[in-house]
């Protein structure tokens, strides 16, 4: 199935767009985001490379008068265990310390880097990590993310600048990894991990509140399918809500609406559905049951959730979800910047807060 374009949203499929692109302005955006939930549905992790980091005060302060005249490259890495943050690392770098190609997929921020492996007809991406936390003390992880669905729907081969891309590179990956920390007295500790991961892309031209009012999405893993789910709603108004499901890495766009249940409030003034409900004409119905973030802020929330999928047929599945709530309006609020940068390691320095 061809790409997907609505109002200011292009989705793709596509590795061989998985790179970077160094055309766009430096006031645009462009970031590779991992995830991953363990084997027993306890662990979840997210690990983030950004050209510019959407939610760095230095980026915003100039790119919202659109005369970002260098970029500001973070990495992001987060890990969620029973529905609590246990490992939360952002890292902010100089533009020098980013490097990455036009040709294949792969990116090297600082001591940071992720690249691709073809190995018998497979494709892997490798993740290495050397972050620093809060307390400064040092942070290494090392994951693989083997690919097991890829390209699931064709795209166009120019890039629609006047529209936010996000390319569904992977939508399911066998994964492989493990962190290591820094204890007391120059001690060490392993933590390993194994799951079921998603790979995606994300570019634009413009700055991230010029584009987007709100976007709720998530991706969970079921027995033979990989669902994808979002509702999108543009700076313009305009609204697009699919569901897209990857199975045997054939993916299918369907159309849909969704009913929201209840409503809760975040402990930074973020409102959220008790359950979303994304129906299809057919019949098929996918619903999210919001727990409690575990992770928010002035601009997003990201949950781990229970998601459940009904068919036509009366069957029903159930699954472990990542799912995002981004408004990034607040953004333009410089008065929120001191408080932003409390969570942002610099100059080879951890964050003040975790």
């Amino acid at each position: 199935m061809s790409e997907t374009r609505c109002n200011s949203l292009s989705v793709i499929s596509s590795v061989g767009r998985d790179v970077h692109h160094p055309q766009k302005p430096k006031s645009g955006y462009e970031w590779w985001y991992f995830d991953a939930i363990s084997d027993d549905g306890r662990d979840a992790v997210v690990i983030i490379f950004l050209e510019n980091f959407i939610f760095s005060p230095r980026y915003n302060s100039v790119a919202q008068e659109g005369k970002a005249e260098c970029r500001f490259p973070a990495i992001a890495y987060f890990h969620y265990r029973d529905g609590k943050a246990i490992q939360r690392v952002i890292n902010e770098f100089d533009e020098d310390e980013f490097h990455s190609s036009e040709d294949s997929p792969g990116c090297i921020i600082g001591a940071n880097r992720f690249e691709t492996i073809e190995d018998k007809g497979g494709l892997k991406y490798v993740i290495d990590l050397e972050l620093i936390e809060k307390g400064d003390r040092p942070f290494k992880a090392h994951f693989e993310f083997d690919v097991l669905e890829k390209n699931i729907f064709g795209s166009g081969d120019v890039r629609d600048a006047s529209a936010h891309e996000w390319n569904l590179v992977a939508p399911c990956c066998k994964v492989y990894g493990y962190e290591t920390m820094s204890e007391n007295e120059g001690l060490s500790f392993r933590r390993d991990f194994r799951g079921i991961g998603y790979h995606d892309h994300n570019l634009d031209d413009r700055w991230l509140p010029d584009t987007v009012m709100t976007w709720d999405w998530g991706r969970v893993h079921l027995p033979d399918a990989t669902v994808v789910f979002y509702d999108f709603i543009s700076f313009d108004g305009g609204r697009v809500t699919k569901l897209v499901t990857s199975r045997g890495g054939v993916g299918e766009i369907r159309d849909a609406r969704v009913v929201n249940k209840g409503a809760r409030f975040d402990v930074f003034g973020l409102s959220y559905p008790r359950d979303i409900s994304y129906i299809c004409d057919d019949g098929l119905t996918l619903t999210v049951h919001n727990s409690r973030p575990v992770d928010s802020s002035f601009f997003y929330l990201r949950f781990v959730n229970n998601v459940t999928l009904a068919t036509p047929s009366g069957k029903t599945f159930e699954g472990r979800a990542l799912t995002e709530r981004l408004v990034p309006n607040a953004l333009r609020f410089r008065w929120l910047d001191w408080l932003v940068d409390m969570r942002i390691g610099r100059d080879g320095k951890g964050a003040f807060l975790r």
